[in-house]
């Protein structure tokens, strides 16, 4: 997830939770802060309900929460941010080619990233005809983010420029995601399999500088995999999209 949801940082630095309150760091003090993550989660609630258009998330029923995952791409990403905000729901949700999330996901800037590397790795182009000679790609990673811990420079020109691209997409789902896993494998001669993984964490969501927590407290982290099936088709399409992929 994206660390622009919020206009809060913190940081977790437990060997300083004995020392004097002066010799604390002030990030420290805001992340142990009940008053920041319940601001935290406020703002994520209440923004989950923005992006269903106001509606009361938490009058839906479960079976009305599958509804909306199953129709609404946009609905989802409301349902599971009010879900990871309000520690309700499951821990762990799974989605495949028939849900709205996941067609939204498709069509990503992170997943056309992974195809176009995935057709590279297997030297797929507009010539292959079956993917009889491709090997699988396993554990891929997608960083949206910038590394903060640890710090590394290099990542936050790549993530500048994706963020870019999610913002130019319109790529909502792709801010939720953020970073992601990913395994890309053949189902046979013509169609791959692709399973991707995130956790939605507090982690995540301060941008590396606090630490996680677990349900059922508030803010405890989720997952979400998703798992679908592209024709080399669709590959091809992907890989030759006039969208500038970094």
């Amino acid at each position: 997830m994206a660390i622009l949801l919020l206009p809060f940082q913190g940081f977790a630095d437990r060997d300083q939770s004995k020392k004097p309150p002066e010799h604390r760091r002030i990030l420290a003090f805001l992340e142990d802060s009940k008053w920041v993550q319940n601001v935290s989660s406020w703002l994520l609630r209440n923004y989950s309900k923005g992006v269903l258009n106001q509606k009361d998330i938490e009058a839906l029923s479960s079976f009305e929460k599958n509804r909306v995952i199953r129709e609404s791409g946009k609905g989802s990403i409301g349902v599971l941010l009010y879900e990871f905000a309000s520690a309700s729901g499951p821990q762990t949700r799974y989605f495949t080619n028939g849900d709205a999330l996941t067609d939204l996901i498709i069509s990503s800037p992170g997943i056309h990233k992974l195809v176009l590397d995935y057709c590279s790795l297997n030297q797929i182009d507009s010539s292959t005809r079956n993917l009889v000679k491709t090997s699988s790609l396993l554990d891929y990673r997608y960083q949206f983010s910038p590394l903060i811990v640890p710090l590394d420079f290099s990542t936050w020109q790549t993530s500048l420029n994706r963020h870019i691209d999610a913002l130019e997409m319109r790529s909502l789902v792709q801010v939720f995601l953020g970073s992601f896993n990913a395994d890309v494998f053949p189902l046979d001669d013509t169609t791959v399999r692709i399973h991707v993984w995130n956790r939605t964490s507090k982690k995540s969501l301060f941008g590396g500088l606090s630490s996680s927590f677990y349900r059922p407290m508030f803010l405890g982290t989720t997952e979400q995999h998703i798992t679908f099936d592209l024709s080399l088709q669709q590959m091809h399409e992907i890989r030759t999209g006039k969208h500038v992929i970094h």
